[in-house]
């Protein structure tokens, strides 16, 4: 993996990660009722599975990169 795509992986990987930081306790917080809930869980589940993949796809890469681990 080149410099450039290690870069793009900390920065999106720091980027989902301070989304979902930020809002977990906005969202479980808002919710109020069921389907708020839901939605709710929903989403955090999508960020925690876009860390898994991007996570899997560090771990593919024989070199190493350690775009998966942001700082």
């Amino acid at each position: 993996m080149d410099a450039t795509s290690i870069e793009i992986g900390r920065l999106i990987t720091k980027a989902v990660q301070d989304a979902r930081d930020a809002r977990q306790p906005v969202l479980i917080a808002q919710a109020t009722e069921f389907g708020t809930l839901k939605f709710n869980a929903g989403y955090l589940t999508a960020l925690n599975d876009v860390l898994r993949w991007l996570e899997e796809i560090n771990l593919e890469d024989q070199k190493g990169s350690p775009f998966g681990r942001a700082a």
